[in-house]
C-alpha cells in the first residue's frame, strides 16, 4: 500500500482498489469517514448526502469505540455505505473503504 499524500493515514491498495484509513482518534470517526470518502470520490463533503440520513452517527461512534477498546465482542464486520463506498470498521480500528463504482 502506498500513502495518500493528502492524508498520511489514508493508504491505497492498487491490488484491491480499496483504501485503509487509520483514524487519528482525535476527532469523530464519522467526520473521518466523511472526509476520506469525499477525498476518494472527489466530492465536496458538503454536497454529500448527510451521514445521519443513512445511519446513526452516534451508533457508528459507539461501535467504533467498542471495537477499538474491545469493551464488547463484535462478531463480524461493521459496514455502512457512504456515497458509493462501502466502509468497514476492522478489528484493529482501521477503516476499510471500498469504492463500489
Amino acid at each position: 500500500m502506498t500513502p495518500d499524500t493528502a492524508n498520511p493515514s489514508l493508504e491505497y491498495d492498487p491490488g484491491t482498489g480499496s483504501y485503509v484509513l487509520h483514524p487519528p482518534m482525535t476527532e469523530s470517526v464519522s467526520v473521518d469517514i466523511i472526509s476520506a470518502v469525499a477525498r476518494i470520490s472527489g466530492i465536496d463533503p458538503l454536497e454529500m448526502t448527510p451521514l445521519y440520513s443513512q445511519t446513526d452517527p452516534e451508533l457508528i461512534e459507539a461501535l467504533y469505540a467498542a471495537r477499538c477498546d474491545e469493551s464488547i465482542e463484535i462478531d463480524g464486520p461493521i459496514e455502512i455505505t457512504v456515497a458509493d463506498c462501502r466502509v468497514s470498521i476492522e478489528r484493529d480500528g482501521s477503516l476499510l473503504i471500498e469504492p463500489t463504482q
